[in-house]
């Protein structure tokens, strides 16, 4: 839950920064970055862990995610000729949704797997 409130609370201000500075690459993969480094630190947490810092970690999942979205969101009108846009979308947030269903599943068999 802290994941999504902390992204749609980073939504705009990410779109206004993205839209200002420009940049898109570099934000894109600064977005990854942060999304990769959280996702190791949510790894290598323990049962001692603090709250605060797991909330931590998790708000700053959702900022990842903000910055990430709107990067290759807009860069999919920028790369796309306008007569194909909607497709284009379409085959975004297809492969998003792929992803979103399988990975779990393949994730939780990793660890029943390992455990």
């Amino acid at each position: 839950m802290v994941t999504y409130f902390s992204g749609a609370l980073f939504s705009v201000p990410s779109g206004i920064l993205i839209d200002k500075i420009g940049m898109r690459r570099y934000i894109c993969i600064f977005g990854s970055c942060l999304l990769l480094s959280v996702q190791l630190i949510l790894y290598f947490a323990t049962e001692q862990s603090h709250t605060f810092i797991i909330v931590l970690a998790f708000s700053f999942l959702g900022l990842g995610f903000a910055l990430y979205a709107n990067c290759a969101l807009a860069s999919v009108s920028l790369i796309v000729k306008k007569k194909i846009l909607g497709t284009a979308f379409g085959i975004v947030q297809m492969l998003e949704s792929i992803a979103l269903c399988f990975f779990p599943l393949i994730s939780g068999a990793l660890v029943d797997e390992g455990s």
